[in-house]
């Protein structure tokens, strides 16, 4: 810890004081003085307030985009129960029966939700904050609808495969 010393100005008495501090009582006359703080300080301060502030945006954007990614595996496990549901609901039920027509509307439903879950999805991707690194920021582009289209899909067919190796 280093000690700064001034002379009082008005009494010309020495004055120690630690760097940081912004005010300093003379033990002589008493008089109240200001220090202006040294302009490397200062950046530094700032520097530190700025860096904390990026890494709390950033665990706040990695968080929301855990929660994104978690709307999207409850949107797959969804796809992938309705499509199993429904092949049960169609084979095991003769086709006047309202159980098949509930079997056919889940299918409408999971056709539905293979373009439209993909679609609500990449609208939910949260806005990434200004101060965080460009390779973290997830973009809502066209590849990435695709790329959920086709998970959906996959969940789609691997619901109807599990329902088929369960049905026989």
């Amino acid at each position: 810890m280093e000690i700064t010393a001034m002379k009082c100005p008005k009494c010309a008495g020495s004055i120690n004081y630690l760097p940081g501090q912004r005010a300093v009582k003379c033990p002589y006359c008493d008089s109240v003085l200001d220090i202006k703080a040294d302009p490397a300080e200062t950046a530094l301060d700032l520097a530190q307030k700025k860096y904390q502030n990026a890494d709390a945006a950033r665990v706040g954007y990695l968080n929301k985009l855990r929660s994104w990614k978690t709307k999207g595996r409850i949107l797959l496990t969804v796809q992938f129960a309705l499509t199993m549901i429904a092949y049960f609901l169609t084979e095991i039920n003769s086709k006047d029966t309202g159980l098949y027509n509930f079997g056919m509307m889940l299918v409408l439903a999971v056709f539905v939700s293979i373009f439209a879950g993909p679609i609500w999805l990449k609208s939910k991707i949260p806005p990434a904050p200004q101060n965080i690194e460009e390779q973290l920021k997830l973009k809502g582009t066209v590849l990435l609808t695709i790329k959920l289209v086709a998970f959906s899909i996959l969940a789609m067919f691997l619901g109807l495969l599990a329902g088929i190796i369960l049905y026989r």
